[in-house]
């Protein structure tokens, strides 16, 4: 359950990291648009894709995976629209790289996958643009396409390898935090089993010294019969202590809430400590 837990944090926190970073470059690119000269038409939609995302999580009605995936959609949009223009093609590679880092968080590797092929398709189409409008292309130009695609590449090989080891990692301390819960679980079914045996016994020694007591009328023998019975009362409240914490540690206690006295519980106190 806490390796369950933590999943989720970390889960949770790549979604708030991608939505924020998604929108910083939504801003920056919004601006890049404006000084550039660039169609203003899917500015709207970025920027109401921004809104959206953001009201999604803000909401989450909608299961997390699935909601990833508009984020994903929505991402993607933005990078092809940043990319599309011929002064972009070759700055794609280190915004993919940075996604692609980003969502290595989240821990699905389709994900990686997809970002790669959109990268390629954004590439290719930024290619086949400056091939029509009759750019030359020299071997510098055929160097740095070559470099970008192979380090977009390797990128994502290696994203999805570490999520893979990710993986193998969460599923071994998984197995380790069940055999260590199955251990204290019979651990602690022990120890209230053997405290049960022992309070029957201790019961049975503090009620027949009470008895004792009403019968006896030698001082010493009186004093004797007090510590012994005071000291089966000690035994009898560490039992019960070993039972509590037995119950703590299953989660199986149930808070009593009522009123009292701050006066009486100093007076046990003191008298414990006696």
């Amino acid at each position: 359950m806490k390796s369950s837990a933590k999943n989720d944090e970390l889960f949770q926190a790549s979604h708030i990291t991608i939505l924020f970073t998604y929108s910083i470059f939504s801003v920056i690119l919004t601006m890049e648009a404006f000084l550039m000269s660039w169609e203003r038409w899917p500015l709207v939609i970025i920027c109401g894709g921004v809104i959206f995302c953001w009201f999604l999580h803000v909401q989450q009605k909608i299961p997390e995976n699935y909601r990833l995936v508009i984020y994903s959609v929505m991402i993607m949009f933005t990078f092809f629209y940043y990319g599309s223009h011929q002064t972009s093609v070759f700055d794609t590679a280190t915004v993919m790289g940075v996604v692609m880092v980003l969502y290595t968080m989240t821990g699905i590797p389709s994900l990686i996958t997809f970002l790669q092929i959109v990268y390629y398709f954004t590439f290719a189409y930024g290619i086949v643009s400056m091939i029509l409008d009759g750019q030359a292309f020299d071997s510098l130009v055929i160097s740095r396409a070559v470099l970008h695609l192979a380090a977009i590449t390797t990128v994502s090989i290696v994203a999805r390898k570490v999520i893979s080891k990710w993986h193998i990692v969460l599923n071994s301390s998984r197995d380790e935090i069940e055999k260590l819960t199955d251990a204290t679980d019979r651990l602690n079914d022990f120890l209230a089993n053997v405290s049960h045996e022992i309070r029957t016994p201790v019961n049975a020694v503090i009620g027949l010294t009470g008895i004792c007591m009403d019968h006896e009328d030698d001082p010493d023998k009186l004093s004797s019969l007090k510590a012994v019975r005071n000291a089966g009362r000690r035994v009898a409240e560490q039992v019960s202590d070993i039972l509590d914490y037995s119950e703590i540690d299953r989660a199986n206690l149930v808070n009593n809430c009522e009123d009292y006295m701050i006066s009486s519980v100093l007076n046990d106190l003191v008298t414990q400590l006696r």
